[in-house]
């Protein structure tokens, strides 16, 4: 299409000019005819493209279901309303992704993995974000000497990439040296229990890492 050619794929007839009158209820006539599986297909192929408002639109046609005879729309299917929180998540609006996430987990699909391990994840840092942590001190006394001890100046940094990127100066690190060698230790403790780092956490950059929401007793609440 870019080149001035289109042929009558469903993509083509999705985005061709035609195809965008509103039936009213926030979804295109076009969008409106096609099966299920053929909706979800283009949703995952627009967020791999970053076309995320597009992607969302094709999504939520799938669960308005539209009174479509030929195949059956569950409107509590876990996998679409987390490719939803993911397009909003991909489009920088990190709460609202969590708003979906957590929504969708009360009211739709609370065995879904995917959305439980998302919700999972918020639960544990909000509440150590709430300064839930008074506990986690008096039990781990001489670590938690460093966490009291931390200082709350901002250290100097250096700007750079026109404020996409901060670099902290030498003389003034993010951490301390003491709190670099402590939360070492904890990790290669976690490693240990779990016998070995996870190493497919991420789909499109796998990391050899450890999820800190699961650490309750050491990291997270540093953290």
């Amino acid at each position: 299409r870019l080149l001035g050619y289109s042929c009558h794929c469903v993509r083509c007839e999705y985005e061709s000019p035609s195809a965008a009158t509103a039936t009213g209820v926030g979804v295109t006539t076009i969008e409106q005819s096609l099966p299920q599986h053929v909706l979800e297909r283009m949703g995952h192929l627009a967020m791999q493209q970053g076309r995320f408002e597009q992607a969302r639109s094709l999504y939520r046609c799938i669960l308005a279901n539209n009174d479509k005879a030929q195949e059956e729309v569950d409107v509590n299917d876990g996998d679409i309303w987390h490719a939803i929180a993911a397009s909003y998540l991909g489009q920088g609006h990190f709460l609202r992704a969590q708003q979906i996430w957590r929504e969708a987990h009360e009211q739709h699909c609370p065995t879904n993995e995917a959305i439980s391990l998302q919700v999972q994840k918020y639960n544990a840092y909000h509440h150590w974000n709430n300064g839930n942590n008074k506990s986690w001190c008096n039990n781990n006394q001489q670590d938690a000497k460093i966490l009291i001890s931390k200082s709350t100046t901002i250290p100097n940094f250096l700007t750079l990439l026109e404020g996409q990127c901060f670099v902290t100066a030498p003389d003034s690190p993010l951490l301390s040296e003491e709190e670099c060698q402590m939360v070492v230790q904890w990790a290669e403790q976690e490693a240990t229990l779990r016998q070995g780092w996870t190493t497919s956490r991420h789909y499109a950059v796998p990391t050899t890492d450890l999820p800190i929401h699961e650490m309750t007793d050491t990291v997270l609440p540093w953290f």
